[in-house]
């Protein structure tokens, strides 16, 4: 009997917080001109030709904006060990990108590279996973990115 009550509460509790408003992380701000941007990447790509050409990635935007592709290797995966073995008390970007500007609604492809540390680290393994940052600059005057609009792709050695 008591451990039935024990679960009953346990229950109640956690419909009471499912029910409960959750805590708002803070918002981006919007983009000017209430401009709405996408990206769009291949699930995998050939590390060689990466390596030459850099990662074509496809931005889509409604409007006039100024955007920025960046990429890391995924948390907790023997690629980003070793890139923390090698820069032990700093986390250096893999890539070498820069920021884009769309004067008008439309599409455009840009190609991030990967530094040569980057590229060394890749191709010891035969699949690496990464992650694409989209970065936006904002009416703020800064660049943001949001969890929700970055992507995941594979290098295939």
């Amino acid at each position: 009997m008591n451990r039935t009550r024990r679960i009953l509460a346990l229950l109640t509790a956690v419909a009471a917080l499912a029910a409960a408003p959750a805590h708002a992380a803070p918002q981006a701000p919007p983009i000017a001109g209430g401009v709405h941007c996408h990206q769009t990447a291949k699930p995998t790509y050939r590390l060689s030709a990466v390596e030459k050409r850099g990662l074509p990635v496809r931005i889509t935007c409604d409007g006039p904006a100024r955007v920025q592709i960046i990429f890391s290797f995924d948390a907790m995966t023997p690629q980003k060990r070793e890139l923390t073995r090698m820069f032990p008390h700093s986390s250096p970007g893999i890539c070498r990108s820069r920021d884009v500007a769309l004067p008008a609604a439309g599409t455009i492809t840009v190609r991030p590279r990967l530094m040569p540390y980057g590229a060394r680290i890749a191709r010891r393994y035969r699949r690496t996973k990464l992650i694409l940052h989209f970065l936006t600059l904002r009416e703020d005057g800064h660049f943001w990115t949001e969890g929700l609009m970055n992507r995941h792709t594979f290098l295939v050695r």
